[in-house]
């Protein structure tokens, strides 16, 4: 299915999700065991393998409940980087339980310092001051984060599922030729463009560690000792692709861990009593520094499972672990909730969602299922390490649906005129400027326009959000003025997709031929294709998946129009094509 029918692992989930709800007794094989409809069938039939049998869990929790918050405000001074607050989380505390996976069971903070150690000591022999990682929501990942701050490296976060001209992209802005990963989920992904890159693989290097080098690490994690001096950059992540390739975001050190604690301030989180699901990808700027840097930092544990399609065995590893925060995407959260059944999430006390618009009835159906738990909804822009905006849990303010409630960082957000740069009161929707610790200090292409405005003699960093906000500060989101659309986590640009298209139908010049225009209809983003080239749906969406394009762009509808309405020279006139879709709408409703 994902050779001969282009299915990415979304497809797959939703496969999966849809035999299951329709056969209640479908079993529950790995995603990756699903190749062929004849593997499906069994599922339905539940004769196919039989459901991964669960490793035990047995948390060792102190009783310590100061909030964590209170906790971390000190330890986060100017000077403070990840290792040196990941310290103060770890001294003392060496034999209490700190994550959960699959593969290594529960580890306690020894047996995750003593890998880090011998790990670190390795990667100090790769040349370079930057070391590519590509590997899935895995112990592993975080281990080689922390390994890499021990070597004096950054991390360079990879997206496997980039088209193969960004990522080639990628690899040389960062001018780094080792990538990071395992041999067991290289095998699994089937991804023949990448072979020809120089991969590491995390099992090889365990495999090449002597009884010295492994005493020597035990040595090492006893005393904790740390670098004195450590690059100031924390990780290198990029934006989903855009007009043309993904830009190259730096993050620091300071940047995220100022970001994490003022998210804090207005989320209350329990240090010790909390356990993260954590299943978002890593080069995802959410997934990297909530549930990749959060758990070093904080004193939290984490379970880790790399598949974030896989609903059902997130649901039964909740159930398993008594996971009680979750972060996701309204989407990947919808399929969480169908797949569970009852009382198997009922441990959460926290779901973050972010990306898209929450639907009413997931509202409901997750309160539920999980009826101690709170649909948090937050706003976030990887530039800025990430989070602008979070809905509180506490100082008894009350949750708006729909809405991020507080800038975590209220005084260092703008509401301006465009055009005017004027600040408009409240009740106003235009543009969200935003600065402070947590922003970025720009693009590392050159080439690339400025992120930032000055105002007042500071610099801003430009959203290009469009935002309502109330007398209470309850931001609501309406639109992106570049063209993007948001589907699942990914940023979605328009005009990079329209620019893949005209390569292969070019009679005129693009602009004059094709545009597309996306509408939200019930939760779900329609893409529609307005062209004056006689094309194929079909062929449309099967150019895209040879192009390496994400499997997330689909268009659902082709509009063929005797011209593109244009504004003046090259400009198209995209307010005039939204019109003739929701006039189409509107005539289609009243039929």
């Amino acid at each position: 299915m994902v050779l001969d029918c282009f299915f990415d692992s979304l497809d797959m989930a939703e496969l999966k999700s849809a035999v299951q709800s329709a056969f209640k007794n479908a079993s529950n094989p790995p995603l990756l065991d699903l190749k062929t409809v004849w593997d499906v069938a069994l599922m339905a039939m539940w004769q196919s393998i039989a459901d991964e049998e669960l490793k035990p869990c047995n948390w060792n929790f102190p009783n310590d409940k100061n909030w964590l918050y209170n906790r971390l405000k000190p330890l986060i001074t100017k000077d403070a980087n990840i290792l040196s607050v990941m310290k103060d989380s770890f001294n003392n505390r060496l034999e209490e339980s700190f994550c959960y996976d699959q593969i290594f069971w529960v580890q306690t903070k020894k047996d995750f310092l003593i890998k880090a150690y011998l790990v670190s000591n390795l990667l100090k022999k790769i040349p370079g001051d930057k070391i590519a990682v590509m590997l899935p929501s895995l112990s592993i990942t975080s281990l080689l984060v922390v390994a890499c701050y021990m070597a004096n490296k950054v991390p360079v976060m990879l997206n496997r599922t980039q088209s193969e001209e960004a990522f080639k992209h990628c690899l040389k802005t960062q001018n780094v030729e080792v990538i990071l990963t395992s041999k067991s989920f290289f095998k699994q992904i089937q991804t023949p463009r990448l072979k020809k890159y120089n991969m590491t693989f995390f099992e090889d290097l365990l495999a090449k560690i002597s009884i010295f080098q492994k005493l020597r690490a035990v040595i090492q994690a006893k005393r904790f000792n740390i670098p004195k001096k450590i690059s100031d950059t924390a990780v290198v992540l990029f934006t989903s692709w855009s007009e043309a390739l993904p830009k190259t975001v730096e993050l620091t050190h300071q940047n995220l861990l100022q970001d994490i604690i003022w998210a804090l301030w207005n989320v209350s989180l329990a240090n010790y009593q909390d356990v993260e699901i954590v299943y978002l990808p890593p080069f995802h700027s959410f997934g990297f520094v909530l549930w990749t840097i959060l758990p070093l930092v904080s004193w939290m544990r984490a379970v880790f499972t790399p598949d974030p399609n896989d609903s059902k065995s997130i649901a039964n590893l909740i159930l398993h672990t008594k996971s009680t925060i979750l972060a996701s995407t309204p989407t990947f959260l919808k399929w969480i909730v169908q797949a569970a059944k009852e009382n198997q999430i009922n441990s959460l006390r926290i779901a973050i969602v972010w990306a898209e618009k929450c639907q009413k009835d997931l509202f409901t159906k997750f309160s539920r299922l999980a009826p101690n738990a709170s649909i948090i909804e937050w706003y976030w822009i990887t530039e800025c390490s990430p989070i602008i905006s979070v809905n509180p849990l506490k100082r008894n303010a009350k949750i708006k649906r729909w809405t991020a409630w507080l800038p975590i960082l209220w005084e260092k957000v703008k509401i301006l005129n465009i055009d005017t740069l004027e600040e408009l009161p409240a009740k106003k929707e235009w543009m969200i400027y935003v600065r402070g610790t947590n922003i970025f200090a720009g693009y590392l292409e050159k080439w690339l326009e400025s992120p930032f405005v000055e105002i007042d003699w500071e610099q801003w960093y430009k959203t290009w959000d469009l935002w309502f906000i109330d007398n209470e500060w309850y931001l609501t989101i309406s639109w992106r003025l570049k063209r993007f659309v948001k589907i699942a986590w990914e940023m979605i640009s328009l005009p990079a997709i329209e620019t893949t298209l005209a390569k292969k139908w070019n009679s005129k010049t693009w602009e004059e031929c094709l545009s597309i225009e996306a509408e939200e209809q019930d939760g779900d983003v329609k893409l529609t294709l307005f062209t004056t080239e006689n094309i194929w749906l079909h062929d449309v969406n099967a150019y895209l998946r040879e192009q390496w394009i994400s499997n997330l762009v689909h268009i659902d509808e082709i509009r063929q129009v005797y011209e593109i309405p244009m504004l003046g020279t090259w400009k198209i006139d995209h307010v005039q094509l939204q019109k003739i879709m929701r006039w189409e709408q509107i005539k289609s409703k009243k039929k």
